[in-house]
C-alpha cells in the first residue's frame, strides 16, 4: 500500500473498487495481528472492518486529479 491520498490505496488518483479490494487482506484484523495494516484502518480504531470500508463511501468514484 502506498502513502497516497488515504482512500486511494493503489495511488491511481481515483477511488474505485480496486481500493475497496485493497482492504481485503487486512479485513477482520485488529492491531497486533500479523494481517493488521494501520494504513487500512481508515478510522484508526484498531480494527479493520466494515466501518473502514464504509469510510471509502464518501470518496468512492472521485478523483484527486
Amino acid at each position: 500500500m502506498h502513502p497516497a491520498w488515504p482512500p486511494d490505496f493503489d495511488d491511481s488518483q481515483d477511488v474505485n473498487i480496486i481500493d475497496v479490494l485493497a482492504l481485503k487482506p487486512a479485513f477482520g484484523s485488529t492491531a497486533g495481528d500479523a494481517e493488521y495494516v494501520a494504513r487500512a484502518d481508515l478510522n484508526a480504531d484498531g480494527d479493520i472492518n466494515i466501518v473502514d470500508v464504509l469510510a471509502l463511501k464518501s470518496d468512492f468514484g472521485t478523483s484527486c486529479n
